[in-house]
């Protein structure tokens, strides 16, 4: 298992757990349940931040696994807390914070498991794909200027020339 599922693991199980405290805590401040919510969304949030601070620090994996961990825990994120609004909304007795812990569950499972399916070669040959389509990229940029400036340089040439020979026809 790569190091950057394991940090991501632990922040998220860690992350979990302040927000089952404070799915406890909260509905003794207030019974509405989408305060409730906020005890799940909140520390769902600071964690994919602060992993987004983790996977921005590991340069190895910063564009391949880093962009699909993020990813993965956003849209997870995003799911669960639209399906609890609606769940909210459209039936009023159906406890809508289960979603969020289903979704808490799902989502560091679904880490766990993408770390088996990626493996330190497919991250390397990833990583040097990701490098040469960089470099073919830089490579179009560098020919695209080039041709640019040959061709102003063409124009200013031409432009030259059409200018001596309007003074040519002048004189």
């Amino acid at each position: 298992m790569l190091d950057i599922y394991r940090k991501t693991i632990w922040i998220m199980t860690g992350f979990f757990a302040v927000a089952v405290v404070a799915g406890r805590i909260v509905p003794r401040f207030s019974a509405d349940p989408v305060v409730g919510m906020y005890a799940y969304v909140l520390p769902w949030i600071v964690a994919v931040v602060i992993l987004l601070f983790v996977v921005g620090a590991d340069e190895e994996n910063r564009l391949t696994v880093g962009k699909v961990i993020i990813i993965t825990l956003v849209g997870m994120l995003l799911v669960c807390a639209v399906i609890a609004v609606m769940l909210y909304l459209l039936v009023p007795s159906f406890p809508a914070l289960w979603v969020l812990r289903v979704g808490w569950v799902l989502t560091i499972i679904g880490v766990v498991v993408e770390s088996r399916l990626v493996n330190a070669e497919n991250v390397a040959a990833a990583q040097q794909a990701a490098e040469e389509r960089a470099e073919a990229k830089l490579s179009e940029r560098i020919t695209a200027q080039r041709q640019a400036q040959q061709e102003a340089q063409r124009r200013a040439v031409e432009r030259e020339r059409r200018k001596r020979e309007k003074a040519a026809r002048r004189k």
